[in-house]
């Protein structure tokens, strides 16, 4: 019995033997064909392009091949294109031809400034100064920064003293803050540096900062349509917000003091209704108060910290604000709790 099981194992084994043989031979054969027809094919293609090289190097060797193109032999039957429309003959220009150009009246002319005059003198140096700030990066800031403050110097040590020019300065130094409130930190640096060499420039800052943060609360003319109102507003929102930034940052370098940071706080909040509580004012409170509110929540101003915040959270829990004020507002009240560090 296990005799005949054996030699039924063998022929079977020996039968798988033979068609595993028999398949490799098969894929071998067929293998070989497509390798055949590829390099027929190949072979094919080389000839075709080597037939068409040799009639293109024949048909250059012709001589009508450097004749004028619509005068050559061109192999097909449909006229040319160049040939099938009435194309006018070019006409060559010489210079006897040519005429001067003709200025118009309104035509842009490069200004040139008569710095012989104080007054020109100021204007250049307006002018030089907002190069420096275009200019002006984290990296280029220290050699860029000393350029400036030698221009701002020019009021007071100038030959002739030019008065005047450190509030166009000024005024140019808010634009670039406005515009740019990521660089805001920057352009206070910048001021620090002027603040150390000149008694005056705090004043003079300070009438800025104040006649920037009033023209914040201006109204639309009702002589503009609801599009141009809505675009004055944004305007007027963006530069406040930026105000505000460069306010905080200018506090933070020690050019403003605590009771003009206090005088903003009370501007914000004397504004507001709880009927009707401004959203743009309210958010450039709470911007103001996540810059600053760490310095100015200390002991001696304890009590009047805690006035801001009952107003802010009666403003909170009024329910005639967006949503997205009162979570501002909360997000305030809760990183003072957490002692002004970041949650997040």
């Amino acid at each position: 019995m296990n005799r005949g099981s054996d030699t039924t194992r063998n022929n079977r084994s020996s039968w798988n033997n033979r068609n595993r043989d028999n398949r490799n031979r098969d894929n071998r054969d067929r293998n070989n064909r497509d390798r055949n027809r590829n390099r027929n094919n190949r072979n094919r293609d080389s000839n075709r392009d080597r037939n068409r090289r040799n009639q293109d190097w024949d048909r250059r060797r012709s001589d009508d091949y450097y004749q004028p193109r619509k005068n050559r032999e061109i192999g097909r039957n449909e006229p040319r294109r160049d040939e099938s429309r009435n194309s006018t003959p070019v006409q060559s220009i010489t210079s006897n031809d040519t005429q001067p150009l003709t200025i118009s009246e309104g035509g842009w002319r490069p200004t040139k400034i008569d710095t012989s005059t104080p007054e020109g003198k100021i204007q250049q140096n307006v002018k030089t100064g907002q190069g420096y700030l275009n200019k002006m990066t984290r990296a280029t800031f220290e050699t860029l920064s000393e350029k400036f403050v030698t221009v701002a110097l020019e009021e007071e040590n100038g030959d002739p003293p030019l008065p005047g020019l450190l509030k166009l300065l000024i005024d140019r130094i808010f634009e670039q803050a406005l515009l740019q409130p990521t660089f805001c930190p920057m352009y206070s640096s910048l001021c620090e540096k002027i603040h150390c060499r000149m008694k005056k420039f705090r004043m003079v800052l300070l009438n800025k900062c104040q006649e920037e943060f009033e023209r914040g609360s201006e109204e639309p003319s009702e002589e503009l349509s609801d599009r141009e109102k809505d675009d004055f507003r944004f305007k007027a929102k963006k530069r406040m917000l930026g105000n505000i930034k460069f306010i905080g940052e200018l506090f933070k370098n020690k050019i403003l003091v605590e009771p003009v940071m206090y005088e903003c706080f009370n501007q914000l909040l004397n504004n507001q209704t709880l009927e009707s509580p401004d959203e743009e004012q309210t958010e450039a409170l709470c911007k103001l108060m996540l810059n600053v509110g760490n310095i100015l929540d200390h002991e001696k101003a304890r009590k009047r910290m805690n006035g801001y915040f009952d107003q802010m959270k009666e403003i909170q829990n009024g329910g005639f604000i967006s949503h997205r004020i009162k979570f501002l507002l909360q997000d305030v009240e809760e990183l003072r709790q957490n002692k002004w560090i970041p949650l997040r």
